[in-house]
């Protein structure tokens, strides 16, 4: 019974550890923080998360009103990244959203956020079909054997 009782409390024990570490290391990152960088991405004036907003909301961008000092959650980066243009959802939009996954984000939506085709990140490769043939038309290929 009293090993029982150790048992259930160690494990209560780990996983409420194992529930806050998580949160504890990724409740650094505020939505100042990823307003700011989303700016920096776009080359405009960011030195602040006011200054930040304003900047994108100048350039034409309808962000939604945000909290800056909040910690980051899943549900703004769906709500922010929406106002930009990218496309995102979550089924999670209280989940705190980390510094792993922020700069998993930079990386697949570079080119999105940024503006400029050529930076590297995910995307469409266009060009790439041997059948467009650059006209949005799709054109067979031929054998040189075909009749014609």
């Amino acid at each position: 019974m009293k090993t029982t009782r150790i048992i259930g409390l160690a494990a209560a024990g780990i996983a409420a550890l194992g529930l806050s570490v998580p949160t504890l290391a990724a409740g650094d990152v505020t939505v100042k923080d990823f307003v700011v960088r989303i700016a920096q991405a776009k080359q405009l004036p960011a030195t602040s998360c006011d200054g930040a907003l304003s900047s994108l909301r100048e350039a034409g961008y309808n962000l939604p009103v945000l909290n800056c000092e909040s910690v980051l959650t899943e549900g703004d980066v769906a709500k922010i990244s929406e106002s930009i243009g990218i496309r995102v959802t979550t089924s999670q939009p209280t989940a705190v959203f980390g510094e792993a996954q922020v700069d998993a984000y930079f990386t697949a939506f570079s080119r999105q956020v940024s503006g400029d085709p050529d930076a590297s990140g995910a995307g469409t490769d266009e060009g790439s079909d041997p059948l467009t043939k650059g006209k949005g038309k799709k054109k067979g290929l031929r054998s040189p054997d075909d009749p014609v």
